[in-house]
């Protein structure tokens, strides 16, 4: 299914860059005129930015996007990890996961009888009949589509507003300089990356600095530690867009790679972008701001800027 949903996800995302710079600056729209002000970055853009943009990749019409609001929150849960969730809470994401799939049914339906040029018809419609993937198995894959590329992009875009405003340096430099924006994304992604660990199963015997992981082992990768290694990257603890072969681990590696780099990649310039282009004199009401609380995932909850105005 994986390959599946890549040979139609990825065409669609690259051409969508237009798209998602007209969902960021209408969301910045809404304050603009209005200063000196204050704004909650997560809530104002990170939040919504992800979401506008899997209803487009799925068609969905715009009065629904309140409805992928709120299944993103819920859904988002099964990211934690099983043993930090009470039973109630296990009972009501399966309940939500319920509710997801009963939801999907008529859409997909819709788009069954009545192809389109979405994602959702082109899974549909894709290659042998025989091997499209059934109702069941892709409502799982729109949630997975969902809940993926939502916390981490969200987290993506609040960690590297964060550091921007932390280095007033490299915010002038790319308000200056809007081509800057794909380094200070990768560097975002290095120094302060969303997901902060994965595992990984041994598939045999493995000696890694003079001690075996058995075959079957679990092993666990800290993704922000290895992006910190100073053996890999040179003051590995500076905020350096500029810095050479940036070759960080944030999407993982190998066959499980993020297939959503690329989008999560071009969601992240269009809000830092934004963001630098068109807040004037923006501050940190809190520093550190709060957290979300998650071993795996890494972002503030809230990330309040001061502004002097948004500019249109």
């Amino acid at each position: 299914m994986r390959d599946q949903t890549m040979h139609q996800f990825m065409p669609r995302v690259m051409g969508m860059g237009p798209q998602i710079e007209a969902i960021v600056a209408r969301l910045l729209d809404r304050h603009a005129g209005t200063g000196p002000g204050e704004l909650d970055i997560v809530n104002a853009v990170a939040y919504p930015l992800p979401v506008g943009v899997i209803c487009e990749l799925l068609g969905v019409p715009a009065e629904e996007e309140p409805v992928f609001h709120s299944f993103a929150a819920r859904l988002t849960r099964a990211l934690d990890p099983v043993e930090t969730l009470t039973a109630q809470e296990i009972a009501d994401l399966q309940v939500t996961r319920a509710d997801w799939r009963e939801y999907l049914m008529p859409m997909i339906a819709r788009r069954r009888d009545r192809p389109g040029t979405d994602l959702v018809s082109g899974l549909l419609t894709d290659g042998d009949p025989a091997s499209r993937m059934n109702t069941l198995e892709l409502a799982t894959t729109l949630g997975l589509l969902l809940i993926a590329g939502h916390e981490t992009t969200v987290n993506l875009i609040t960690n590297g507003t964060l550091a921007l405003l932390r280095n007033p340096d490299v915010l002038d430099r790319l308000r200056a300089d809007p081509d800057l924006a794909p380094a200070v994304v990768e560097e975002a992604l290095r120094f302060d990356p969303p997901v902060q660990q994965t595992s990984r199963r041994a598939t045999a015997d493995v000696l890694i600095a003079g001690e075996v992981v058995p075959a079957g082992s679990r092993v666990v990768f800290l993704l922000g530690a290895a992006n910190r290694d100073p053996r890999r990257f040179a003051d590995p603890d500076r905020f350096w867009p500029e810095r050479p072969g940036n070759a960080h681990l944030a999407f993982g590696g190998g066959v499980h790679y993020c297939f959503g780099a690329a989008l999560a990649r071009m969601e992240g310039q269009a809000a830092l972008s934004a963001i630098a282009t068109r807040l004037t004199g923006p501050r940190l009401v809190a520093d550190p701001p709060p957290y979300r609380a998650n071993m795996l995932l890494r972002g503030p909850a809230e990330l309040r800027v001061a502004y002097d105005a948004v500019t249109s």
